[in-house]
């Protein structure tokens, strides 16, 4: 974090400090709307609620995610395949932690060149796409690119994608990238609405390692 307003300048936080800061803005802010006037009408909007840091947030983000999956499922059928592809960067290159801002910036660098990778390697075939930041235990954050395909997608397919955010991002590394890793790219078929209708429903904890806690690209 940084923080801008500190007496000795563009002073990095720790994780302390930055914690307490953010509790405080929350708890501050709890009980307060953002207001939009249009300055030719005088007619007012208000901001999302809940904002995009809240619990009820990654809830809702994730429920328009599992609606995309289904709105693809009905209109791709059977043919739907799914991919996840996971994005990192160091977070201690030097042996020293990085200023989560700082981090950040490094990972989010590639992303002009991941997603034309993405374009160039999915051309002439229907597909969507879901981008989603996300915290590792550490609180540094990665990146989760949920893939939606109309028909048979590879790792072979995607390999040159993560390759573009390999070349693009000081902080990534090869050894975190392996494409054959399912940590890296993990890819499914998706059961069409009449499969699905038929199949009973089956536990699953996926939900709190996907569920996106940050708002989507």
């Amino acid at each position: 974090m940084r923080d801008l307003g500190a007496i000795h300048g563009d002073r990095p936080l720790s994780w302390r400090e930055a914690t307490h800061e953010w509790r405080d803005y929350i708890e501050d802010s709890e009980d307060t709307d953002t207001v939009f006037q249009n300055a030719e009408t005088g007619e007012y909007a208000s901001g999302s609620s809940p904002h995009r840091f809240d619990p009820d947030y990654s809830n809702k983000q994730y429920a328009k995610l599992k609606d995309l999956e289904r709105g693809l499922r009905s209109d791709y059928g059977k043919r739907l395949h799914t991919a996840m592809l996971s994005l990192t960067a160091s977070w201690y290159p030097d042996g020293d932690p990085l200023p989560p801002v700082d981090h950040l910036l490094d990972l989010d660098s590639s992303w002009e060149a991941v997603r034309r990778e993405l374009s160039r390697q999915l051309d002439g075939r229907r597909w969507e796409y879901l981008a989603i930041l996300e915290p590792h235990k550490s609180g540094y954050l990665h990146i989760h690119i949920a893939v939606f395909v109309d028909g048979v997608v590879s790792e072979s397919d995607l390999a040159p994608v993560v390759e573009a955010h390999v070349r693009n991002c000081d902080l990534a590394t090869h050894e975190a990238h392996d494409p054959s890793d399912d940590g890296t790219i993990s890819i499914n078929r998706v059961a069409s609405t009449a499969e699905a209708s038929t199949q009973p429903p089956k536990a699953s904890n996926t939900r709190t390692h996907r569920q996106p806690r940050y708002v989507p690209r």
